[in-house]
């Protein structure tokens, strides 16, 4: 394959044009690098598209009383590209 496209594993099939934001000057690649400040999630497949991070979720609220604390918030303006936008939560002092 030339630069810029990849085939994932041998045997038939053609190369692809590396996925967005992405890409590869090595020829012969089985898969494309994401570009600086992208990503793929571990489950991602190496022909997926690279995402960035969300952007921060917005119109945060809490409500707290003697034995539960409730959360609310917006989503991102910004989901950085992706579709299965998670959130986790922590609590350092429980």
């Amino acid at each position: 394959c030339p630069s810029g496209h990849f085939k994932v594993g041998s045997g038939p099939g053609g190369c692809e044009p590396c996925p967005a934001s992405s890409n590869t000057l090595v020829p012969g690649s089985a898969y494309c690098p994401c570009s600086p400040r992208y990503y793929r999630a571990d489950a991602d497949p190496a022909h997926a598209a690279c995402t960035r991070p969300p952007s921060a979720p917005r119109s945060i609220v809490s409500q707290l009383n003697d034995t539960s604390v409730t959360l609310e918030w917006s989503e991102p303006l910004d989901r950085g590209g992706r579709s299965d936008l998670t959130y986790r939560l922590l609590c350092s002092v429980c």
